[in-house]
C-alpha cells in the first residue's frame, strides 16, 4: 500500500547497466502485468544481474497508507509491506542468443530504413 516505484535494471557482465524497466505511477488498487513487444523484449547475455529497487511513500501524502506513524521494515508475509515482482525469463543457448541479437539488429535497421 506504500508502494510507489519499482525499478528493474539489468546490470551487464561488463558491468553496464540499463533500465529495463520502471513503473514509477504504482496504484496499489490495481494490479497489472507489463508485457514488452516482440521488439522491445531485452536480449541478456549469460552473466547478467537483474536489480530491482522499490521505492515506498509512507507519508500522510500517500492517500492509502494506513498509518504514516508505523515504522515500516521489510516483510515476508502479505501483511507486512513488500515488494514482489513475477518476471518471464526464457533461457537461450549461446548460439540463440547470437541469432537472436543479430536478428533484432536486422529488424532495428529495416526500420531505420522506412
Amino acid at each position: 500500500m506504500r508502494g510507489k516505484v519499482m525499478t528493474m535494471e539489468a546490470i551487464f557482465p561488463d558491468g553496464t547497466k540499463e533500465v529495463l524497466n520502471q513503473v514509477n505511477k504504482y496504484d496499489h488498487n490495481w494490479q497489472i502485468a507489463y508485457i514488452y513487444e516482440e521488439d522491445a523484449k531485452p536480449l541478456l547475455p549469460t552473466g547478467t544481474i537483474l536489480q530491482f529497487t522499490s521505492v515506498f511513500d509512507n507519508t500522510a501524502n500517500n492517500p492509502i497508507n494506513p498509518d504514516p506513524e508505523q515504522w515500516v521494515v521489510f516483510g515476508r508475509r502479505g501483511v507486512d509491506e513488500m515488494s514482489h515482482a513475477w518476471v518471464g525469463i526464457t533461457y537461450i543457448n549461446e548460439e540463440q542468443y547470437a541469432q537472436a541479437v543479430a536478428e533484432k539488429r536486422a529488424r532495428q535497421e529495416t526500420l531505420r530504413l522506412e
